[in-house]
C-alpha cells in the first residue's frame, strides 16, 4: 500500500476494524463463580470481605468494621480481627515475612501475628 494514500478517515476505519476483531476474539462468557477458558483459570471474588491484597496463597481483606487473612486464596477467613475504620483503609501489603502493612486515609499498622493483633 502507498503509504500517500493512507487517510486518517481510512486509517482509524481499519484500525477500529482490527481492534473490534481482537476484543470479539478475547470476549469470554462467565458460568459461575470459577471456570476456565482457553486463555486462563478464573474464580470470581467474595462479595464480602473485599479482597485488598494478595501474595502467594495469602489474602488480605477487609469490610464491616474487620480486617481477614485467607490462606487459601480467599476461600475461606480463619484470621480476624476487629478494625472500625475499614471504610478508610487505603492500601494493604503482606510483606515477605509474612507481616501484613495497611494504612488508613492518615494512619499506617502492622500486623506482625497473623492479624491477631496490629499496631499504628
Amino acid at each position: 500500500m502507498d503509504m500517500s494514500s493512507v487517510t486518517r478517515r481510512r486509517f482509524i476505519g481499519t484500525s477500529t476494524l482490527f481492534g473490534a476483531a481482537i476484543v470479539s476474539e478475547r470476549t469470554f462468557a462467565i458460568d459461575g463463580p470459577e471456570g476456565e477458558n482457553a486463555h486462563f483459570h478464573y474464580r470470581l471474588a467474595p462479595a464480602h470481605p473485599y479482597v485488598d491484597s494478595q501474595r502467594g496463597n495469602q489474602a488480605f481483606g477487609f469490610g464491616k468494621g474487620r480486617i481477614f487473612l485467607s490462606e487459601d486464596n480467599a476461600k475461606t477467613w480463619p484470621h480476624s480481627t476487629a478494625f472500625p475504620d475499614t471504610n478508610n483503609i487505603t492500601f494493604s501489603c503482606i510483606l515477605k515475612n509474612g507481616n501484613i502493612l495497611f494504612a488508613t486515609l492518615n494512619k499506617l499498622f502492622l500486623s506482625t501475628d497473623r492479624l491477631k493483633t496490629y499496631r499504628e
